[in-house]
């Protein structure tokens, strides 16, 4: 019996194993592979590498969006004159759909901006008291610390000290502290109009100044930008010039340990930190068709989710910004990689007040691509929302439509992309609202439309601001949108 049980196992070995004496050849899902003597051949092993350096592109690639969408805000604030500590970009005239920037919208006033941390040396945020609402974000587009109402100032103004990757120094007294594992950072703030309009607003985010802990006797004053009409471009190259944006980033960045396997796959595919990225032909080829299957895989993973739990409510066609319930995208035993991407490709910066289940604190965002049927929005159809009369959110509501190639808000001839809570518009006999989304209003209805264009597909995020017991309970739902006449 044992002699058999040897006998059989060299037989499985000599049919199975590629390295069997003379040529042999396997067929695999990416073609015939030759080998003689166990040995690769030539044209075998250009194949392989081919593959291989294919296959390690797409997953640098997806690994890297929330990285690269980030070094792509902070190039375009460098671009403007902004992008250092000491600059303070507001969008005075509310974000408007001239600037592009993932599901950003216009309801608030927004102040926000990237700089360079140095190793060693803590930057001070000063946040103004009063109804701001904000977040510390890493490179990484994941929550250091929010800011304001959600965060341990609770909107009584207060100093935060953001620390470098690595530091040992003395935190002094009197700061709410964040430490940071990367170099670069990126801050929002927003202010509530509270009824005063959005002067009252601008001049609240006026009082924010950051500065070096070293200049804390003599801070530089604050460079104050109007971004509203500068038509900043925030969003990042999805296919041609992707990797040399993100190798650019990560050369002056802090190599994180839970990010060192994927710096040494770059590594091997020529993108070396301290050394200039110079692909050769054969490589450049490659890279081209990983940036073009990697944008469409991010394009699949966004707005086509596999991801068993994404829906709000397991009877509507909204799905949950943060997939799993966590802005860091990160669980005891593993990062939620799906959920990082699905994230990352259609929105820009989280935080932890995003996720809050605290009534009447914080924000509850969810995101529709479907109508009640299942199908996609087309800007060519026109579509239903119905709100009930009292939507569950102390602060507000709103509503956003999106175009669904550039995640930003739609452009259209109407020049209107967001309804809210406080625009003017018609309501029912019983106090309910039919909002409206599509090439042309209803008669009658102009003042509840949001223009879309045909050819084009659309999107929605709806927001809660300070969502009340009824979302978290349950006994509240959105309705879907439908198609109407």
């Amino acid at each position: 019996m044992k002699k058999m049980l040897i006998v059989l196992s060299i037989m499985i070995l000599s049919t199975s194993s590629v390295f069997a004496q003379g040529s042999s050849s396997i067929d695999t899902p990416i073609g015939k592979l030759d080998f003689f003597n166990g040995y690769p051949t030539d044209a075998t092993s250009n194949q392989l590498y081919d593959r291989m350096d294919f296959q390690r592109a797409v997953q640098v690639y997806l690994w890297a969006i929330p990285y690269v969408s980030f070094q792509s805000i902070h190039e375009e604030f460098q671009r403007l004159g902004a992008g250092d500590v000491n600059s303070l970009p507001i969008f005075e005239n509310r974000l408007l759909p001239n600037t592009c920037v993932f599901t950003g919208n216009g309801t608030t006033i927004y102040s926000l901006n990237t700089f360079m941390l140095n190793p060693g040396e803590p930057v001070v945020l000063e946040v103004p008291a009063g109804r701001v609402l904000g977040m510390i974000n890493n490179a990484w587009q994941q929550p250091l610390e929010d800011i304001g109402l959600p965060g341990p100032d609770r909107g009584k103004g207060g100093s935060y000290l953001i620390l470098p990757p690595g530091f040992d120094g003395k935190v002094p007294d009197g700061y709410h502290s964040v430490q940071s594992d990367s170099y670069k950072i990126l801050w929002l703030i927003r202010a509530f109009t509270d009824g005063k309009g959005d002067e009252f607003a601008v001049k609240k985010l006026k009082e924010i100044r950051i500065y070096r802990l070293s200049e804390k006797a003599n801070p530089p004053e604050m460079n104050t930008i109007n971004m509203s009409p500068l038509g900043a471009q925030f969003s990042y190259p999805s296919t041609e010039g992707y990797f040399e944006m993100m190798v650019r980033g990560l050369q002056s960045e802090y190599p994180r340990v839970e990010d060192k396997n994927m710096l040494g796959i770059m590594a091997e595919l020529g993108m070396k930190s301290g050394k200039s990225f110079q692909p050769d032909d054969r490589m450049r080829k490659i890279l081209d068709q990983a940036q073009q299957v990697g944008d469409a895989m991010a394009v699949n993973i966004s707005f086509n989710s596999r991801n068993p739990e994404k829906y709000v409510w397991s009877d509507r066609e909204y799905a949950y910004v943060f997939l799993g319930g966590v802005p860091s995208f990160e669980k005891n035993t593993h990062h939620m990689i799906d959920s990082r991407i699905n994230f990352a490709y259609q929105a820009a910066s989280t935080a932890k007040s995003m996720i809050l289940k605290i009534v009447g604190v914080g924000s509850q965002y969810f995101a529709s691509q479907t109508d009640a049927d299942g199908d996609y929005l087309d800007g060519s159809k026109r579509y239903k929302l119905h709100l009930s009369k009292d939507v569950p959110a102390k602060n507000f509501w709103s509503l956003v439509v999106y175009d669904a190639k550039s995640r930003s808000m739609i452009i259209n001839d109407q020049r209107r992309v967001q309804i809210d809570t406080f625009d003017k518009y018609k309501r029912n006999a019983d106090g309910t609202v039919d909002l409206y989304m599509g090439p042309t209003p209803p008669m009658g209805y102009e003042s509840n439309w949001i223009q879309t264009n045909p050819g084009t597909g659309f999107f929605i995020y709806f927001r809660l601001y300070g969502p009340e017991e009824e979302f978290f309970d349950g006994t509240w739902k959105l309705d879907d949108i439908v198609k109407t006449k």
